[in-house]
Order: structure tokens, then sequence, then C-alpha cells
């Protein structure tokens, strides 16, 4: 996210009081700001503090959408279309199953920070072949670019309306539906993650070095983690939070069709011109589960003044 979006969100979000901690509860718009800042400064020193919330980026965190809370995504069920829309299928293998639909609509109205040049109406719908469909001899990964095929981004405009329950083909696994509120968040960069590395990492120093630096300290990022409410960490926009591994590098190894086995450079310099879509966790309710409790990322490189097209994204997963 660039640096002045990053502090316009700040300047609207910013509360003078910083002193309020999580108390377990579901924390709300500012409270977010607050807490992230309030944890940085209470275990870091002010210079490494300001330069660590310098990476943070904003984040739409989808909850279970209540009374009065508007849905902003629909999580499964069955996509909302036009009577001529064309189910997508990965050639060779079959249809893919639905994942989830964004409102755009409902975003835009909800005035949450997510830092992503969406369509301004309609539908994104997500799409990706889980292997269900033929018994699971197909496999979907970054390692593999010719089988993103098996994913798909299907934009639906505002304009394409009647729309309607599309139905699947016969075969294709139904994920329950759940409607999924919004509330923001503001996310950061883990210790595996290049621009983390780049801003604190000593020159020279080995992993044990790295893991000993105060962004790396135990009791900080278990107190960040302890922000997030429990449940499923499904996520529009901010920094992905991978199971294995920055996500960005995988969007290169996809790009590429060469695996990115141990980083240059020039791959992590490749990594930071993509950023996260959309997160999907694995979720119980919607009886979703992606390998052994993994995640599924889909990622965009459209930059800041271009609008995210199906053709500016790419995919990966990742599990335990």
């Amino acid at each position: 996210m660039q640096e002045d979006a990053r502090m316009a969100w700040w300047t609207r979000f910013w509360r003078a009081d910083s002193s309020r901690e999580a108390n377990g509860s579901v924390l709300h718009d500012a409270d977010w700001a607050v807490c992230v800042d309030g944890v940085a400064r209470q275990h870091l020193e002010e210079d490494i503090a300001n330069r660590w919330l310098g990476l943070t980026r904003p984040a739409i965190h989808f909850t279970t959408a209540g009374e009065g809370n508007d849905p902003l995504v629909r999580l499964g069920g069955r996509p909302l279309a036009p009577a001529d829309f064309s189910w997508p299928v990965w050639e060779g293998h079959g249809p893919l199953s639905y994942i989830a639909g964004l409102d755009l609509q409902a975003v835009a109205r909800a005035g949450l920070e997510h830092g992503l040049p969406l369509p301004d109406t309609g539908w994104l719908h997500f799409f990706y072949f889980d292997g269900s469909y033929d018994n699971f001899d197909s496999v979907v990964g970054s390692w593999d670019p010719a089988s993103l095929a098996g994913t798909r981004v299907i934009h639906v405009p505002g304009d394409a309306a009647p729309l309607a329950e599309a139905v699947p083909p016969d075969g294709v696994l139904e994920f329950g539906q759940r409607n999924l509120a919004g509330q923001q968040v503001l996310t950061f960069p883990g210790w595996e993650h290049p621009v983390l590395r780049k801003e604190f990492r000593p020159p020279g120093a080995d992993h044990r070095r790295w893991m000993s630096h105060p962004v790396n300290s135990d009791v900080f990022t278990e107190a960040l983690s302890d922000l997030y409410p429990d449940g499923p960490r499904h996520q529009l926009g901010g920094w992905a939070d991978p199971v294995q591994g920055p996500v960005e590098l995988e969007a290169v190894e996809a790009a590429g069709g060469t695996p990115v086995i141990e980083s240059t450079t020039a791959d992590e310099d490749a990594a930071l011109r993509w950023n996260l879509l959309l997160q999907i966790d694995t979720d119980d309710d919607a009886e979703m589960m992606w390998g052994d409790c993994g995640m599924l990322y889909y990622m965009t490189d459209a930059g800041h003044d271009e609008r995210i097209t199906p053709e500016r994204t790419s995919f990966t997963w990742q599990c335990s």
C-alpha cells in the first residue's frame, strides 16, 4: 500500500487515547489502530515501533453478519449471476467449485479501508477446483502454472441485473452458505516476509540473530495475535496470513513458471508487486477444508491507479 494511502487511513481512524487494550471482545474501526499502535509502543523502542507501524496495512476481516451488520461477502452457496452466466471449467478436469462472492457496492457503503483498487459495482466471484469433482486426482498449485486454470475470479458488473443464483453443474460440491459482515483490522508482515527483513534484518545476520530481533519476539507477536477474535481469518486486502511462508513469492512462482526455492533479490522485488486480494480460511460452518486446515489466497498485481480485473489476479494455497 502506498505511504500516502496508509497515512490517510491512520488520519481517518486515529484516536488520541491509545491506552485502551483488547479485552477479548471484537474490536472495531479505530480500536484496531489504537490497539496495534499500543502493542507496538509497549514492546518496541520508539524508532523501531514507528518503522514497524509504517509497514502495516489496513484490511477487512470478515465475520458472521448479525443484526445491523450488512453482509459484504457470500461465502459458499451459489453465485448471483445473469441468466447467460457460463460456469467456469478447468478444461480436461472439470467444473470449479464456488468459493465466495464479494458484494462490491456493500463494501463501498461500509466505508472500511482495504487498500485495493476494486471495481466500483457488481460482484467479484471466486472459484477454485478443490479436487472433489475428480476424487482429488487433480491439484491446483503455484508450482504448476498451467493448473491455475483451476481457479477463476469473475466480475459480474452492476448493470448485469437481473441476477439469480446460478446452478452448478452436476457433481460439483456446494459449500454451505455464510453471509459475512466486515470489520476493520490492521495487518502486518511476519518474520519471513521480504519487506520486514529488508527493513529490520541486520546485514549478514543469521537466522538466530534475526529471530532475536524485537519485531520477532514472542511477547510482541503473541500480543498482536491476541487482538484477533477466534474463528476463521477470512480477509480482504492487507498482508496475507501465511501458513507456510510469504504467499507473494508463490505468486511469483506461478507467474514465472519457475519454483522459488531460495528467493533472490529479484524474486523478492517481484513479490512486492503482488498484493492479497482475498484470503479464505478453513471454515467448519461453511464445510470448507483446504488440505490440512489451510487457506486459499487470491492475489492481484493491479497497481493503485488500475482497477482489479480477472486478468490481473493469481492464486495460491497453503496448509500445515
